[in-house]
C-alpha cells in the first residue's frame, strides 16, 4: 500500500510527541499544525549563517551556452543476449571541426530517464548500456599572470569523459561527486568542449530501484528532469528495481579562476573525546612555494567561540595534504534536538600575506560509535549506538524526491518535510537507494536530522565490473559526506548479497570512523539460533566488524532498541548484529 507523507506521519506521531516539551502526542492535522509552528520556530535560528561565505574565486556559468546531444549507442545496447559482445569503436565526436549543427539541442543541467527496462522483478537483470555525447563551445582568454582556470563538474551521472579542443582531459566515474581538470594551457579563444556519458551496467554502473531523482512508472521517449519543474516530466517509480538510475550531467559546469596554489578539499571531524577537531587539508599548486595556511573554525548557526590554527606550509607542485589538530575546549555539540554547526574556513597566503585562496566547510562536534566487543564501553551492551557518548535509537523513514525538489528551488518545502518527520516523532531518513545532494544534506544537519546514505544497488549476476563500478560510488560517498554530523550510516546495496569487504576498506581507508550497513535488507542474515551457524559476512575482519551492522531491513525498527540481539559468528569471534524485536515502522514517500 502506498501512503502520502502526510498520512504516514499522522500514523506514526499517534504514538509519539513532536517534541519533549509539547502537550502530547499528535492526533489530528490542528495538533500537527501546532507542532510545526513550533518546531519552525525551534529551528530557524540554525538555519542561519552567521559568519557568510568569503568568495576569492571567480566562476564563469557554461550552462548558459548552447548544448547539443546525440546517442553513440542509444538505449537498448547491450541488452539479453549480447553480455559478450564487444562495445563497437569509439566515435571520435571530440574533434574541434566536427559538424555537430545536427546534433539535438539540449539544456544542461539535465537528468535523463531510462525509457527501456531490462530485466523485471521476476526476471533476472540483463546487462545493458547507452552512451551520449555533450557538446558545446564558448569564449575565454587565457588568464594573465599566475591565475589558473579549472573546468569544473559538479556531477555527472554515470561515467564522463572529457575534451577540450581536441585534448582529452581525463574521465571520472560516480555520479555523486564534484571533479575538475586544470585547463589554463589549453584555453583558445574560440573552445570545443566535448563530454560522453556512458551509463548502465553493461559500463560498470550499479543498479537501483531509485535513484538521484524519484523514478516516473512509465517513462516516456526523452524523459528528463531539468531546472525548470514546469518542463520536467514528474513521476514516481514503483515495482521494478532494475531500471537503473538515469543518467546525463545533471549539475552545473563552469569554468572557475583560481590563484597559483588553491585548497581542491577540506575534510573535518569534530572528536570530543580528545577535545578537539582533526582538519585534513589537500592542497593543489603549480609551482612550489612557501603558503601560510590560516584555518578558523567559527560557529555557523549560534554565537560562540571561535578557533584558529596557522602554520606555514611549503606548498610543492602538484596535490600535498596538511593534517591538524586544533583543541576546541567549550566547544558546543552537535545533536538532533541541537543542530549546532561549525564553519571551518582555510585560507592561504603568499609571503607578501595576500589572500590566494579561500575554502569553507561546515561540519558538527559529535561523535557516533557503536558498541562492539573490539570497542566496549562500560553499561553499554554490544549493538548499541552512541551519540556524544549517549544511547540513541534511529527513528526513520524511506526518503525519495528531496533531490528533485531541491533541483527545483522548492527549499522551504525541503523544510517542511524535514520539520513534519520530527513532529512524527523520527529522527533519521535513508535516502532509499540513492545519495542526496549535499545541498538537501546541509539542511539535514541544520534540522538536525541524522540519515543513512545509500550508494544505490549492485548485482553481481551483471558481473565484476559492476562490483568495480560499486567501489567507486562507495569511496566517492565516503568523500562527499565526510563532513556531514547527520550523515551517521552508509549503505552499497539492497536486498542482494555479496561480501562487502572490500567496499568496507575502502570506506574505513578515508573515513575510520564510519558505520556502515553493507547491504540494506542483507538475505544472508539468520533469525533463527545462532548457534547454528555464522549470522553474517564471512569475508569482514574483526576490525572491520566493529564499524558493521548487519541488518535485514533498516526501516523494520531501524537500530539501538534496548532488545536488539545480536547472533555470533563463530569464524571471527565477533557478534554481527540482527534487527531489533521492533514493530515495523511506516515509511513515507516525500515526493508528491
Amino acid at each position: 500500500m502506498r501512503y502520502s507523507i502526510f498520512s504516514a506521519l499522522i500514523l506514526a506521531a499517534f504514538c509519539l510527541p513532536a517534541d519533549p516539551s509539547d502537550n502530547g502526542p499528535i492526533r489530528n492535522e490542528g495538533d500537527l499544525a501546532r507542532a510545526m509552528e513550533q518546531l519552525r520556530e525551534k529551528y530557524r535560528p540554525f538555519l542561519q549563517s552567521i559568519p557568510g561565505k568569503v568568495e576569492v574565486r571567480t566562476r564563469r556559468d557554461l550552462c548558459s551556452e548552447a548544448w547539443r546531444a546525440r546517442y553513440e549507442m542509444g538505449e537498448g545496447a547491450y541488452e539479453v543476449g549480447q553480455a559478450s559482445a564487444d562495445p563497437p569503436p569509439m566515435q571520435q565526436w571530440y574533434g574541434t571541426g566536427l559538424d555537430d549543427s545536427n546534433w539535438d539541442p539540449v539544456t544542461v543541467p539535465e537528468w535523463r530517464f531510462k525509457t527501456s527496462r531490462p530485466g523485471g522483478r521476476k526476471r533476472k537483470p540483463a546487462p545493458y548500456g547507452c552512451v551520449l555525447w555533450y557538446r558545446t563551445s564558448f569564449q575565454c582568454d587565457r588568464p594573465s599572470g599566475t591565475k589558473r582556470i579549472f573546468l569544473v563538474f559538479e556531477s555527472v551521472d554515470w561515467t564522463a569523459e572529457v575534451w577540450l579542443n581536441g585534448e582529452k582531459l581525463g574521465s571520472h566515474t560516480a555520479y555523486c561527486e564534484p571533479f575538475r581538470f586544470d585547463v589554463t594551457s589549453l584555453l583558445e579563444k574560440e573552445n570545443k568542449l566535448a563530454v560522453r556519458v556512458s551509463e548502465g551496467s553493461w559500463f560498470n554502473e550499479p543498479s537501483a530501484g531509485w535513484a538521484v531523482f524519484p523514478m516516473p512508472t512509465c517513462p516516456p521517449p526523452k524523459a528528463r528532469i531539468v531546472r525548470e519543474r514546469s518542463k520536467s516530466l514528474e513521476g514516481y517509480q514503483r515495482g521494478d528495481p532494475h531500471v537503473g538510475s538515469g543518467y546525463g550531467i545533471h549539475r552545473e559546469v563552469y569554468l572557475e579562476t583560481v590563484g597559483e596554489a588553491s585548497v581542491s578539499h577540506v575534510y573535518v571531524r569534530g572528536r570530543p573525546k580528545s577535545g578537539d577537531s582533526a582538519v585534513k587539508v589537500h592542497l593543489d599548486a603549480a609551482v612550489m612555494q612557501p603558503m601560510t595556511v590560516e584555518v578558523d573554525v567559527m560557529p555557523e548557526n549560534f554565537k560562540g567561540k571561535g578557533y584558529q590554527y596557522v602554520q606555514k606550509h611549503e606548498a610543492r607542485k602538484g596535490m600535498t595534504k596538511l593534517i591538524a589538530n586544533i583543541p576546541m575546549p567549550d566547544a558546543k555539540r552537535w545533536s538532533p534536538n541541537e543542530p549546532y554547526l561549525y564553519r571551518c574556513r582555510v585560507t592561504l597566503k603568499d609571503d607578501s600575506r595576500e589572500v590566494v585562496d579561500v575554502r569553507d566547510a561546515l561540519f558538527g562536534y559529535r561523535s557516533f560509535e557503536i558498541v562492539s566487543e573490539l570497542r566496549p564501553r562500560e553499561g553499554h551492551a554490544a549493538g548499541r549506538m552512541l551519540l556524544n557518548d549517549n544511547p540513541i535509537m534511529l527513528y526513520g523513514a524511506n526518503i525519495t524526491g528531496l533531490n528533485a525538489l531541491w533541483y527545483w528551488g522548492e527549499t522551504e518545502k525541503i523544510i517542511d518535510i524535514l520539520l513534519m518527520l520530527k513532529a512524527a516523532g523520527y529522527n533519521t531518513v535513508r535516502s532509499c537507494q540513492h545519495i542526496q545532494f549535499p545541498e538537501v544534506r546541509e539542511l539535514e544537519d541544520r534540522l538536525g536530522i541524522m540519515s543513512q546514505q545509500d550508494v544505490g544497488g549492485a548485482y553481481p549476476k551483471h558481473g565484476a565490473q559492476v562490483m568495480a563500478g560499486l567501489e567507486a560510488a562507495a569511496a566517492a560517498l565516503a568523500r562527499v559526506t565526510y563532513n556531514n554530523p547527520g550523515v551517521v550510516l552508509h549503505s552499497y546495496s539492497n536486498e542482494t548479497g555479496f561480501e562487502p569487504d572490500k567496499l568496507v576498506g575502502l570506506t574505513l581507508a578515508q573515513d575510520p570512523d564510519r558505520v556502515i550497513v553493507p547491504i540494506s535488507g542483507h538475505p544472508w542474515q539468520v533469525v533463527g539460533d545462532p548457534a547454528e551457524g555464522c549470522t553474517g559476512y564471512k569475508s569482514l575482519t574483526l576490525e572491520q566488524w566493529a564499524n558493521v551492522i548487519d541488518d535485514v531491513h533498516s526501516y523494520q525498527g531501524w537500530y539501538g532498541s534496548p532488545g536488539q540481539k545480536v547472533g555470533l559468528c563463530p569464524s571471527i569471534g565477533q557478534r554481527p548484529y540482527r534487527r531489533p524485536a521492533l514493530g515495523r515502522r511506516q515509511s513515507a514517500e516525500a515526493f508528491s
